[in-house]
Parts: structure tokens; sequence; C-alpha cells
């Protein structure tokens, strides 16, 4: 069983630097779910000392006090925190359980699916009827260009897939004009078509991200993809327009920043701005907060 004073430890010096109260719940979240302190607990080994410091009347009436002390929070706002924190981990074990990953066919995926099947085979029971050829021809296109698509996002490598709706809304308007003069030769030369601009846009869209990834794409000096950076990010320090600066944290570690120094980033100031000031945070093993530091755009970067 956990040491429950352990945790209230962490717990205490993980927010001892948050402003408010939505700050510390996220930067708690985040630090528990992607581990950046180095710890090795799951999200249920602190919704159980949670509950467990909520219900020790002892144990909470001590985080309490040490809370008033240690940190910006009252007893009341501990509590919150504490109680939206749980919630939030327990949220995060639902989506990520084999169950909830489960998803139920959708009536409109299974309808997309059987509903040009079924007007394929009504066309070869009756094909002398002129209509169903139309229809039949409209299915084709529409499951061919679907295919399509998605041997682009394959080759692409794309994690997600979306339908091209204006690409196959237009292949269908096409193929419904040139079916009643060419017949099914129309059909075969537009999904040949768009097959070979399927596979080419997968290549070049491809190779843009295997440059991007190798680094084939360099960006000025500042401008290294800064408007990307979000809170929680980790970045590098990777220059220092001073020696020394204001820096906080705990007593016994505290340090300034070197270049190659690893943090989070905890809070963007002037985000719209042209220079945006970034906070960031350096935490060791232990989880003792190193340094937390304001840094503009051209000292850190991107951790990939």
């Amino acid at each position: 069983m956990p040491e429950p004073h352990s945790f209230l430890n962490k717990l205490l010096y993980t927010i001892s630097f948050r402003k408010t109260k939505e700050d510390a719940i996220s930067h708690l979240y985040h630090t528990i779910i992607y581990s950046e302190i180095g710890l090795d607990e799951g999200p249920s080994y602190y919704i159980m000392n949670i509950h467990r410091l909520l219900d020790d009347k002892d144990l909470f009436r001590e985080a309490q006090n040490r809370s008033v002390v240690e940190t910006k929070f009252s007893s009341e706002e501990l509590r919150e925190i504490l109680e939206k924190l749980a919630q939030a981990l327990s949220n995060h074990m639902d989506k990520a359980s084999p169950e909830a990953a489960k998803e139920a066919p959708s009536i409109l995926g299974i309808s997309i699916t059987l509903i040009p099947v079924l007007v394929l085979v009504l066309h070869f029971i009756w094909p002398q009827i002129y209509y169903l050829k139309i229809a039949a021809n409209i299915a084709i296109l529409l499951a061919g260009s679907s295919l399509l698509a998605v041997l682009q996002e394959n080759i692409q490598g794309a994690q997600e897939f979306s339908l091209p709706f204006i690409s196959m809304s237009l292949i269908v308007i096409l193929g419904i004009f040139l079916f009643p003069r060419f017949g099914w030769y129309s059909t075969t030369i537009i999904l040949g078509i768009y097959g070979v601009i399927c596979v080419i846009t997968g290549l070049l869209g491809r190779r843009r991200a295997t440059s991007r990834e190798n680094g084939r794409y360099p960006y000025f000096h500042g401008e290294r993809k800064n408007m990307t950076l979000r809170e929680y990010d980790v970045v590098r320090i990777v220059a220092l327009s001073s020696p020394s600066r204001h820096v906080d944290g705990t007593e016994a570690v505290l340090r300034q920043p070197v270049v190659g120094d690893t943090g989070t980033i905890v809070n963007i100031t002037g985000e719209d701005t042209d220079h945006p000031l970034y906070t960031v945070e350096c935490v060791n093993s232990e989880g003792y907060t190193v340094w937390l530091a304001d840094f503009d755009a051209t000292e850190i970067e991107l951790v990939n």
C-alpha cells in the first residue's frame, strides 16, 4: 500500500507554484498522465490516495495546514482541487479502457456499405432498367472514390481518415454527365484518373511529412514553429539571452537554467502577440522544481 505522506509531499510540491485552482488541476493531471516528473505510478495510484487523503480526517487536516503554508491555496480550494483531479483521472481511465474503445458500428456506416451493394445486385438482376444502370454507376463511383481516398491516406501515412466529399461529389457529377454517352468506359476512365491523382498526392504528402521529421525544412532563428508551442509542451533551452534571470523553485535544488535543460511550458503570456513569453518549469526525478523561469521564443525549441 503506498505511503500517504509520500503522496502528500509529491502533491504539495507539484502545486506549490501554481497560480489558480484550474492551473493546479491541469498541471497535476498532465504530470500524472504524461509522467513529466518521472513518476512510475499510474492514475489509479493517485485516485486511491486522493480518496484516502479526503477520508482520513487527521491526514487531511495536515494537508490543509501545509497547503496554507506551502502553497497559495486554502483548505477549501485544496479539497476542490483533489476532487476535480480524481474525477478527471477517472474519466481518463474510463476512456482508456478496452470497453470504452469499442464503438458500435454506426447506422450511417452500414447504410453506406449496404446500399451500393444492393443497387449493384438489383442492376445485375434487371440490367434492362435504365435508372438502375445510372444508380449502379453512381454506386461504383462512390465506392471506388472512397477506396482510392483510403489508399491515398495510407500512402501518406495519415493517422486519421476523412472522406473527401467535395472530390467525390465532383466525380459523381462528372460520371452522371458522361455515362449516357460513353457508358461504363467513362466510369473506368474517371476512377483511373482519380486513382493516379490519389497515388501522386499521397506520395507527395508522405515526402513532405518525412522531410519535416528529418529537419529538411529549417526555420529561421526565432521562428522554430513557435506558433505551435502550447502549454504542457516539453521544450529544450537552446539559447540564453541573459546568463541569469529571476527563477523560482525548491530551495534545496534551485539553480539557474543552462543550455540543454529541458522543461515543461506551464504558462504562456501574450500568446496572441508577436513576442509571447513562455513560463517553463524544470522538475527533477524526485518531483522538486529545479527552476521555474520565463523565456522568449528564441531561447527554446520543442522537444520531439
